[in-house]
This record gives structure tokens, C-alpha cells and sequence, in this order.
């Protein structure tokens, strides 16, 4: 009779644990006040900008696929950061990003 109840705390536990686990690695942004942005150089600005892309585009996809580990979380931020890089580099020098879209 009273292993139902251990089973059931367990599971609990589990779960707390999981979503513990998860929430150390998904939102990784500090967020600031509107005066720590007012203050932020335009270099700063801008990568704060280009994090919060990121952030925002990775959960996206962390929680339509699901599955996703921690280090498959960071590499996939990785490549987003990276193609945004090389879109400011391209719009920079003025020229026209490739499409993929038919």
C-alpha cells in the first residue's frame, strides 16, 4: 500500500529533476533593464540584439522538435549566431544575401 505513494514521489522527483536539468541550459540571456540598454555601446547592442535572436530561435525550434540535448542546443545556437554574422557581413559590403526560397 505504500509503495503507490513512493512510485508517485519518485515520478515527481523525476520530473522536478528534468525540468531542472533543462531550464540550466535553455534561456541563457541576461536580460536587462531599459536603462542598462539605453547605456550599452553600439558594439554591445548589437551582439545583445544578435543573443536574443538566437536565444529566441533555438527554444523555437528546441520546442517544436523536442529531443534536443544541451550540447546540440549550443552547437544549433552556434550556427544561428554564425549566419547572422555573415548576414551583417554581407549587408555591410552591400551585397545581396542568397536565397533559398523557390
Amino acid at each position: 500500500m505504500n509503495r503507490p505513494k513512493i512510485g508517485i514521489f519518485f515520478l515527481a522527483f523525476l520530473l522536478c529533476f528534468s525540468y531542472l536539468a533543462l531550464a540550466s541550459f535553455v534561456f541563457s540571456v541576461d536580460i536587462l533593464n531599459k536603462q542598462q540598454v539605453s547605456q550599452l555601446s553600439d558594439g554591445k547592442l548589437i551582439d545583445a540584439y544578435i543573443d536574443v535572436v538566437i536565444e529566441i530561435e533555438a527554444a523555437k525550434t528546441f520546442y517544436s522538435r523536442g529531443g534536443l540535448t544541451p550540447k546540440e542546443y549550443e552547437s544549433y545556437k552556434d550556427l544561428l549566431r554564425y549566419r547572422v554574422w555573415l548576414v551583417m557581413e554581407i549587408q555591410k559590403r552591400k551585397l545581396e544575401v542568397p536565397r533559398l526560397d523557390p
